[in-house]
């Protein structure tokens, strides 16, 4: 779900994170923002962290 505005979930892997905290922008600005959105994210950056 964090991916929806990524073409793939490995691309979300390779986020420095100024982009992160870009893509969480652009989907926060949606105003649709979902719990899971955030878990999404937040998992994300851990994996990609790891």
């Amino acid at each position: 779900m964090l991916a929806q505005g990524l073409k793939c979930a490995d691309e979300a892997a390779t986020l420095t994170p100024a982009e992160a905290a870009h893509e969480a922008r652009a989907i926060a600005s949606r105003a649709q923002v979902t719990a899971d959105d955030v878990t999404d994210a937040l998992r994300d950056l851990r994996e990609a962290r790891a």
